[in-house]
Formats: C-alpha cells, structure tokens, sequence
C-alpha cells in the first residue's frame, strides 16, 4: 500500500506542475483514485527530428516514493525508445542507487525529454535514422487519436497540436490578410471573422476566456467519464456485470465527448455481452461505430461486431440442436460462439449443461466455474456448476452447492430433490 507521506508528495507535485508545466512537457494525466500511475504528454522539441510529434508515456511510482524511483515507459511509437517497455535511466527504477528523494516528476520527465534527443543507447532505446524518428513525430498524433483511453487522458491533445502549428513560422504571401485566430475548439483555429483588428484585440480576451472554460467544463465531464470507464472495467473483471452495465448507463446520460461516449458504449456492449445479451450488445455496438470520432478504431469495431454477429449465430443454432437432443452439435456451435465472444456467461452456461448431457462432466464444472467468474451473481451458472459436479461424482461438493442454492430458492421443489439426491449419493460414496 501506497504510503501517506508518497501520495501527499505527488499531490503537491502534480498541483506544482499543472500550474507550472516544463517546456515541452504540456500536460500529466493522473487519475487520483491510483495516484502511484501518471500518463505523461511530451511534445517534440524544435531543432529535433522529433518536432511536430506528440508523445504519451507512463510513470508507475512505487509505494515508498520519494525514496524510490518511478518505472518510465513510453506509449506512443517514437523511433528512440521501445513502447510499453521500461526505460533504463538513471532516475527510472533500473538504478535505485543513483536517485535522489529531492527530484521531483518534473525533473524526470526533463532528463527523460533531454536524453530522448541524444543518441545513448539503454536497455529499451532503439536505433533509427533521422528520417525515421520525422515518420514518426509526423504519425504520432493519429497513433494517439485512435486510442479511446489517450484521448480521454488528454482531450486538450488536438488544440494543442492545432495551436502549435499556428504559431510554427511560416511564409504569409504580402496579400494575405493578417488576422490571427484567437482560440482553438475541438482542434480547428477560430478567427472572429468580420471584425477589423482593434474590435478583435478587444474580444480576444473575454472570448478566449470563455472558451477555456467551456475546455475545462468539457475536460472535467470527459474525466468523469474515464473515472466511470476505468471503474466499469473492474466490475466486469470483478464478475460485476450488473454494476458495469448501471455505472456506464448512468455515465452516457451526462454531456461527454464523442471519444468519451465512444469508450463508453463499446463498454456497454461488453457488458450486455457478458450478460449473454447478444441482440443488445450487437445494437450498442453498430451505435458505437457510427459516431464521428477520429479516435474511434475502425477495423477494431467492424472486428467485434462481426465477432458477436458470428457468435450470435453460433448461439442460436447450438440452443435449435440442444432443443433436439442433438448435444454434440449443441457443443460445437457453442465452442464456436466462445471462441467470438469468449466473456459471455449465458453461453458458458449453455456450453457447461451440454457437456453433461455428453458426459464430459470435468469439462462441464470449468465451463460453469468460467460463467461465475464472469457474473457472480448469476443463478444459473451456479446451478450449472452443481449439476456438473454432480455428473463429475463429486457428490459431497454438488451438496453444497445445492444447499447454499436451496437458501437462496427454498420454495423451489426441483432444487430440494437434487440436494436430496446429492446428499444421499455423497452418504453412499463416503
């Protein structure tokens, strides 16, 4: 656990540079309810092949900070250092030795910024030429844009590129009007246009101020919805998908950006999935992909929904040979159906009560124990994996679970003759 004298450190720290960022290291994303984790924005120096890219990183803070240094990775492909692999420097946690308590995160990022434009190779540098590393800076926007989660840690991203490129010197034929934007929205350089210069100069002021407020508004609800994204996801790995399916719905009636809203949905298809909602899933994902988001990864959503398209199928046409008795067909179509959308505990279910009927009945119990694990609420399954341990013969452990469900179903006659049944049989077998 994180002690209290670290997390007060970066706290401060992370007031202290929002308020007075290092050259050319922008912006910090830091989501408080993990504070030992921070994303980091660099943006390439002038006089560098790397002018022009943008760059997210991470620094991972180990408990006993400040008497120890972060792990420092790099995100964004960069032709200097390898992505999501840890950087060797001597103030990254490669040489404990060497750090001093006193640095603070904008000193790191400075060193990390200043040795990136050198040549010395480490343990997770790279070698590439001049014109490579250009490539790179050149794409590094997009790579970032297409990531729902980058986007979401800094939504300011295409402004700040826009707003360095007006000011990038450049040749402004003799004709050319001299009107200069005054703010950036959503990437796209506004100039009050219809105005002469001095009424310009005059609303400059109040006009960027309201725009920047309306950015802070915007950041503030978009960090509402990385905080609900990122806590959905751990009730869906927590076998919550109930919870995840509220906190995401509740989430999508607020205002949020598209990539916010992208983030969300997709999420919310992942869930109703879970579920064994596949019609549902399938509705919110088509809704997903039809935003107009440049962060949207387009090959990845037609891939799922194509995914849960085929695994839909699968599923009905193994319940029609279930219904039949034909089980070994009912195996292979559900078999199919899991290998699509492998995080659906109807479909384990479905999967563990035909592996019985074809006595595979160990692989029955990993089926069912697989449907708990992904909703651990989910009645079925349990019953599933009770019906299973007892056609596996493990009569003492099917007992059980009949009776921890006969607590939560007494009136339910078909439950009391299988722990009957269980427990006379686990009676005989003793």
């Amino acid at each position: 656990m994180a002690k209290k004298a670290g997390i007060n450190k970066l706290k401060k720290e992370l007031k202290s540079f929002t308020e007075a960022p290092p050259p050319y290291i922008p912006a910090v994303s830091v989501n408080e309810a993990n504070i030992l984790e921070w994303h980091f924005l660099l943006q390439g120096p002038p006089d560098t092949p790397y002018v022009g890219g943008w760059y997210i990183g991470k620094l991972k803070f180990p408990d006993d900070y400040p008497f120890k240094p972060p792990g420092i990775m790099m995100l964004t492909p960069n032709g200097r250092f390898k992505t999501g692999e840890r950087l060797c420097l001597s103030m990254s946690d490669f040489h404990p030795e060497l750090w001093n308590p006193m640095w603070s995160v904008a000193n790191v990022l400075t060193g990390l910024l200043s040795f990136m434009c050198e040549d010395t190779p480490t343990t997770g540098s790279i070698e590439t030429s001049a014109e490579q590393k250009k490539n790179f800076a050149h794409e590094s926007l997009a790579f970032n844009l297409k990531n729902s989660k980058y986007f979401m840690m800094f939504p300011d991203l295409p402004a700040m590129a826009a707003a360095a490129n007006c000011a990038a010197p450049t040749e402004v034929p003799p004709t050319a009007p001299t009107r200069q934007p005054i703010a950036v929205v959503d990437g796209v350089a506004i100039t009050p246009a219809g105005r002469g210069e001095e009424q310009v100069a005059a609303a400059s002021s109040a006009e960027v101020t309201e725009t920047s407020s309306c950015a802070r508004a915007q950041t503030q609800m978009d960090a509402e919805s990385a905080r609900a994204v990122e806590a959905a996801e751990g009730e869906l790995r927590d076998g919550d998908p109930e919870g995840a399916q509220s906190r995401v719905t509740r989430a999508l009636k607020k205002d949020c950006c598209s990539a916010a809203k992208l983030a969300l949905l997709r999420l919310k298809a992942h869930t109703q999935a879970a579920l064994g909602d596949l019609d549902s899933a399938t509705s919110t994902l088509t809704e997903a992909s039809e935003l107009n988001v440049a962060s949207a990864n387009v090959d990845s959503l037609t891939s799922e929904l194509e995914n849960l398209k085929v695994a839909a199928t699968a599923k009905e046409t193994g319940n029609g040979h279930f219904r039949k008795g034909d089980f070994e067909q009912a195996c292979e179509h559900y078999t199919q159906a899991l290998q699509n959308i492998p995080h659906c505990a109807a479909l384990q279910c479905n999967l563990s009560a035909a592996l019985v009927k074809v006595g595979r009945a160990d692989e029955a119990v990993s089926a069912a124990l697989r449907a708990i694990e992904i909703h651990g609420e989910y009645s079925k399954a349990k019953r599933r994996y009770a019906d299973a341990l007892m056609a596996a013969g493990r009569y003492d452990d099917a007992a059980q679970q009949y009776t921890k469900l006969r607590v939560l179903y007494p009136k339910d006659a078909d439950l009391k003759c299988q722990q009957a049944e269980a427990l006379k049989r686990a009676k005989t077998h003793n």
